[in-house]
């Protein structure tokens, strides 16, 4: 799976993930996130270097676990 660093819009659906991949923390540009039809349990904390995200998706995952953070 190739990721545009410098993308601002990124669909990894489809894709069997358990966990969001690490390079995606890397993308300052990213706008919008699919993420649908995973098996992703938890939205680590590192979510919030994405400071330009809008939107995220991320249904049917197993989301299990969403940490609570002070912004």
């Amino acid at each position: 799976m190739e990721i545009n660093v410098n993308a601002s819009k990124i669909d990894l659906s489809n894709n069997n993930l358990d966990r969001i991949p690490e390079i995606i923390f890397t993308c300052k540009n990213l706008q919008k996130l699919i993420l649908r039809n995973n098996k992703i349990r938890a939205i680590p904390k590192e979510i919030v270097s994405l400071k330009r995200l809008r939107m995220i998706d991320l249904s049917n995952n197993r989301i299990d676990f969403l940490s609570l953070i002070s912004l």
